[in-house]
């Protein structure tokens, strides 16, 4: 038993290590809309919308998530909001096949060897899409992704902080 459980962790390690990122494709809302991102003719290979190369540690709440869907793989992003939860959007994970590999502390998706990369796979059914998404209408586009174990924080992976209020700021918050 202890070999077969070697074995598939090795499996899956080297299944990992060798993704060819050009099979993996962005996941759009509905491929019937064309998106047409506005994309700095500067920015090598076009994988940034007008924006710059972000500096490691710079946003370590920022996960990377590998879904696995019908027909291959496709690449969200989400927000680590605790040691056990992603909140990505709904129209990223409402046709996931098997689960979603969960990139921590990921600097450079596409490098393996990366040192403080950490990557966990997570089964479909530990992902919660909103009850009331609707994705022709793009209304509720929220999910969330329970991780199987709790992750350690680092200087490369940390929960996203809540903006603090000003001071002397009066704040109005209103529910049903």
């Amino acid at each position: 038993m202890k070999l077969l459980i070697t074995f598939a962790v090795c499996l899956f390690g080297s299944a990992i290590a060798n993704v060819d990122w050009s099979d993996v494709k962005p996941l759009h809302v509905d491929p019937v809309v064309p998106f047409h991102p506005r994309v700095s003719h500067d920015v090598p290979e076009g994988r940034i919308t007008n924006g710059q190369v972000a500096e490691p540690k710079q946003f370590p709440y920022q996960v990377g998530l590998r879904l696995y869907v019908q027909g291959g793989a496709a690449w969200c992003g989400g927000s680590l909001i605790s040691d056990r939860w992603v909140l990505t959007a709904a129209h990223c994970t409402d046709s996931l096949t098997t689960g979603v590999d969960v990139y921590l502390g990921a600097w450079d998706r596409t490098d393996p060897t990366e040192e403080n990369q950490q990557i966990i796979f997570v089964a479909a059914k530990n992902v919660i899409v909103h009850e009331d998404w609707v994705s022709t209408l793009i209304v509720n586009d929220i999910s969330l992704i329970k991780l199987p174990v709790a992750i350690e924080f680092n200087d490369y992976i940390q929960p996203i902080a809540l903006p603090q209020k000003p001071p002397h700021m009066t704040v109005t918050l209103a529910s049903k």
